[in-house]
């Protein structure tokens, strides 16, 4: 739930609590006095055992009204969604301000229909490059738990998987800001910045921008390590590639290449050659294991 769908719900119990409350007492010497009942007939035993009951089931059916009054009033009340679910291909959206998303395959976007009112509020899950128009006066914004994204006009690269906690920002031009209650991270061009475990925010140089690999089709690397160009392959071509050694950090190995435009399998015959192992591949082609290296 984001910070203005919690303000909503505030205002919104304000008001409840503003309502009129239903009289139950004189709803039930209503219903008596329809059904012909008086208020001194006590009649049986087993009658008046029944009235505490019967009052009490008024009663919670009287506050199960008012609740579900609550929850239509708040409804209806709630701004439209647009939401755009790339299937099967990369989106090109423009946004009504003007700023515009390249949504990548299997990725959803949403915005409220009042964005650019209060501010410029989206949700996505999956992955997108957005070109934001600035406006300093309207921040451009997207949440993920207890992290936010803010910017006032930049392009950047936005990875946003809630149930895998990943959030991450790569920034291509500009200044972009990460905040939560605790702390504000500023991520500049050039820069990677990620929430990493509850709320905990990190940055790392991002000189070749590999994490736009997916749009531009270009990937450089510079003595960088298997491990972290292993993790770059594999969000460019959808891919998972497993490396079978159980002591990474003693094999890992910084490389140096460059490709532009390669299909996955020369990135592969590359990665083979500079590790000496081999790439076995599963049935569906999506899961590669990296064997024979590091021995």
């Amino acid at each position: 739930m984001t910070n203005k769908e919690k303000g909503r719900i505030d205002e919104l119990t304000e008001h409840y609590q503003s309502m009129p409350r239903f009289d139950v007492e004189q709803g039930l010497g209503k219903l008596r006095a329809r059904l012909g009942e008086t208020e001194n007939q006590v009649g049986s035993v087993g009658k008046a055992s029944r009235k505490p009951s019967r009052r009490r089931w008024l009663s919670v059916a009287a506050s199960l009204a008012v609740l579900l009054l609550a929850g239509a009033v708040y409804f209806a009340t709630l701004p439209a969604k647009t939401t755009i679910t790339a299937e099967g291909k990369t989106e090109r959206i423009l946004l009504p301000d003007g700023s515009e998303v390249l949504l990548k395959d299997g990725g959803t976007l949403s915005y409220d229909e009042d964005y650019g009112k209060d501010d410029r509020r989206i949700d996505l899950k999956g992955e997108a490059f957005f070109s934001v128009i600035p406006n300093p006066e309207l921040a451009f914004l997207a949440e993920q738990g207890p992290v936010t994204l803010r910017v006032i006009g930049t392009t950047f690269n936005l990875k946003a998987q809630p149930e895998l906690d990943i959030f991450e920002v790569e920034v291509a031009s500009g200044k972009i800001m990460l905040e939560t209650k605790e702390e504000t991270l500023p991520v500049a061009a050039k820069e990677c910045g990620r929430s990493e475990g509850p709320g905990q925010l990190s940055k790392m140089p991002a000189p070749n921008l590999n994490r736009h690999a997916w749009r531009t089709g270009k990937m450089v690397f510079e003595d960088q390590l298997l491990s972290e160009v292993v993790e770059i392959v594999e969000n460019t071509y959808d891919v998972k590639i497993k490396i079978s050694n159980k002591d990474m950090k003693a094999c890992d190995f910084a490389l140096t290449a460059t490709f532009n435009q390669a299909d996955l399998a020369e990135v592969l015959a590359h990665l083979e050659k500079l590790s000496g192992g081999h790439f076995l591949s599963s049935k569906s082609g999506r899961v590669y294991r990296l064997i024979d290296w590091c021995e």
